[in-house]
């Protein structure tokens, strides 16, 4: 099946396919290839940037967001169910295509530097772009089913990447930590997927939105008196909740640190945890308000959470992964909340900086062999590059004006306080609290991250006498991460056509211009349920809209003064001892060390529990189960002995009684058959007589 051609439809399929080849040929042929064959991997993935950008602009010579190329086949039949297998190259696609082969490219590129000297050098590679070929999966599948399976192939390929030092105790523990606790969330997947199977009898997203929009899910029997259609929703959320590391899952992206910090700006930008923040917005017609509800409070309360814990670290890796659990947060909040577009900007710019600061920190890293920032310090004037870069990603990241996270994170915070201002109740404003809350502890953290590394006098002057700048192969990847941070890139306005199809009052709207325009699918929000946008007016909700534009417009601004006015305080100017904070804050600080004793509670409830469950069935099998077994084979051995002895006392006792009385009757009897004719004519004279008298008797 077919619809709306495209000039070159078979570019999204190589786009897939060519990390797949890089990935066989690392695999069987990298150690034999000049340099490890990492230009095979890095050329493959340059290619599908390429194709990918022919895709983008392709489709927006076709008209743009309502544009879409969808390609499928059967793959199973029985019955009257046929489960096919396809693509669907819609906006949100193509511009997801460009963004991971884009950022992918630049950390292909960086890897070669950063990599150099390993001895698995070929492998990293091969898993690099394997799990390259597994996002991209993700993002082109046209149904669930097709989703999911590649969904547990970017599993695979984090754990391969994360636990690529295993001979290290700490990243075997990780990778093992972080294929576990995702599971978990894809347990709900699982049951989302079969909700939808049992309602629709189909996994394509197109037959799915249609039975929303149809009413196929209100029709079905709720189970325990929540509607179906709430709980695929949910249910599917739960593995988004995996992949993107919303609380209470996210205590394994830390851990994920001991891999090598290529990957993990991989993993942290494009791929792995992006895909939750994919997933979320792919199946958006499927989220009742009730479920949005669930989303909006799991984001707002993992920004605030993630961002308090990044507060006090002190590994320069560790303070940019709880940096990503709060900013992937900051996204699912903007879908909750009706963001469609604030939420999927916020992932398109966050992917950008996130990357260009993993990267700038493998600089740092790979220049000073340690990722503590207490050693560090004074590094602006040896390392100038990748100082500037670093600066611009953190100026994005914290909603500094002009940069690309003011815009995004800004409309997120404006479409949440739109709510409350829909309906001003208490718990309404929640969300917002954290979320700006949220706002001032990134500017903080981020520039006390930077005060720490690249100001003041060294810390360590031995590791600060052999820092350096990093080649040109590492300083370029960085350079052009850190042009797409700047505001300009993504500046612009635009309405969105609400559910209705008109183009209202933007609710939720990022002035992102072109992006913009690129990722509001409108026969997607076609299928979206009012009810998910609240009040639509096209006239009174504007001066509320705008109220709460500007109103967060000031606010963000003050948050990303105060955040770094007070990191500047402390750690530049030292008019505030960090230890005399410490000291003051002591128990706060010793609740954010412990990372909100979520990590211990897992500890002592979850691992211990199944420790102390695997002992009660252990004793159990070995006491209960071994003792029966045991005892029934102790009975089967004394019947035996029972059986034997009978056997033998009274069976062969009785057979050979027979036996000898035989044997002496006969042995008695042979002695009359002695040949003596005399002796037979006794015996024949004593045998009448003995008739003759019993005859008489």
């Amino acid at each position: 099946m077919e619809t709306n051609q495209l000039m070159h439809p078979w570019f999204s399929v190589l786009v897939l396919v060519l990390p797949l080849l890089a990935s066989v040929v690392q695999l069987f042929a990298g150690k034999r290839l000049p340099r490890g064959g990492d230009w095979v991997s890095t050329m493959a993935i340059f290619a599908g940037f390429v194709l990918s950008l022919f895709t983008l602009m392709d489709m927006i010579s076709r008209g743009g967001p309502g544009f879409r190329y969808e390609a499928c086949f059967n793959w199973i039949s029985f019955g009257s169910v046929n489960v096919t297998m396809g693509i669907l190259v819609d906006s949100l696609a193509a511009v997801m295509l460009v963004l991971v082969t884009g950022i992918a490219s630049c950390v292909h590129v960086f890897s070669i530097y950063y990599m150099h000297g390993e001895k698995r050098y070929p492998l990293y590679f091969a898993y690099l772009s394997f799990f390259c070929f597994s996002m991209l999966g993700i993002v082109v599948s046209d149904n669930l089913l097709m989703t999911f399976m590649f969904w547990e192939l970017v599993g695979f390929s984090s754990y391969a990447l994360i636990g690529f030092w295993f001979e290290r105790e700490a990243a075997a523990e990780a990778q093992k930590k972080a294929f576990v606790v995702n599971r978990v969330g894809d347990v709900g997947f699982l049951i989302g997927l079969m909700i939808i199977f049992y309602t629709v009898g189909d996994f394509r997203l197109g037959r799915i939105f249609e039975a929303v929009a149809n009413g196929t899910f209100e029709r079905s029997i709720p189970i325990f008196g929540l509607p179906l259609l709430t709980l695929a929703g949910v249910g599917i959320f739960l593995g988004a909740m995996g992949k993107s590391a919303q609380f209470p899952f996210h205590v394994w992206l830390p851990d994920a640190m001991e891999g090598p910090t290529t990957a993990s700006s991989l993993i942290h930008a494009a791929t792995m945890v992006a895909a939750g923040v994919f997933l979320t917005a792919r199946i958006y017609p499927m989220l009742t308000p009730e479920a949005l509800i669930f989303v909006t409070y799991v984001g707002a309360f993992t920004a605030f959470m993630a961002a308090t814990i990044a507060l006090v670290q002190s590994d320069i890796k560790r303070v940019l992964a709880y940096s990503t659990i709060s900013q992937l947060g900051y996204m699912m909040l903007g879908l909750g909340s009706g963001g469609y577009t604030a939420g999927l900007a916020h992932l398109f710019t966050h992917a950008f900086f996130k990357c260009l600061l993993f990267l700038c920190a493998g600089s740092v890293i790979h220049a000073l062999h340690t990722q503590d920032m207490f050693r560090m310090g004074g590094l602006r004037k040896k390392m100038p590059v990748t100082f500037a870069a670093m600066l611009m990603g953190t100026l994005a990241i914290s909603g500094v004006p002009f940069f690309s996270g003011f815009f995004s994170k800004d409309a997120i915070l404006t479409q949440v306080l739109f709510r409350y201002f829909e309906a001003p109740q208490l718990l309404r404003l929640v969300p917002f609290v954290l979320g700006m809350g949220s706002a001032v502890l990134t500017a903080f953290y981020m520039f006390r991250l930077i005060f720490l590394t690249f100001f003041g006098t060294p810390r360590d002057e031995k590791i600060y006498g052999h820092a350096h700048e990093s080649p040109l192969l590492a300083t370029v990847p960085l350079c052009i991460l850190a042009v797409f941070t700047l505001g300009f890139f993504w500046s612009g306005s635009v309405d969105i056509p609400l559910p209705s199809g008109e183009v209202k009052i933007p609710v939720g709207i990022v002035k992102q211009g072109w992006l913009e325009e690129m990722i509001v699918e409108p026969a997607l929000l076609t299928t979206i349920s009012a009810g998910h946008y609240g009040d639509s007016s096209p006239v009174k909700d504007e001066p509320m809209h705008e109220k709460a534009e500007h109103l967060v417009e000031g606010l963000s601004l003050l948050s990303a003064a105060f955040g770094i006015l007070l990191a500047w305080l402390i750690y530049v100017k030292e008019a505030v001892s960090a230890t005399a904070v410490r000291r003051r804050f002591r128990i706060a600080v010793l609740f954010l060390d412990n990372l909100w004793y979520i990590d211990r509670a897992y500890e002592a409830v979850i691992v211990r529990g199944l420790h102390r469950w695997n002992a009660m069935v252990l004793w159990f099998d070995q006491k209960v189960v071994d003792g029966l077994v045991n005892a029934m084979g102790c009975g089967g051995e004394w019947m035996g002995r029972g059986i034997g002895c009978f056997d033998r006392v009274v069976i062969d006792g009785a057979v050979n009684f027979t036996a000898t009385a035989s044997q002496m009757i006969g042995r008695e009897f042979s002695r009359l058959q002695n040949g003596k004719i005399q002796g037979y004519v006794f015996i024949g004279i004593l045998a009448l007589c003995v008739y003759v008298l019993v005859g008489v008797m």
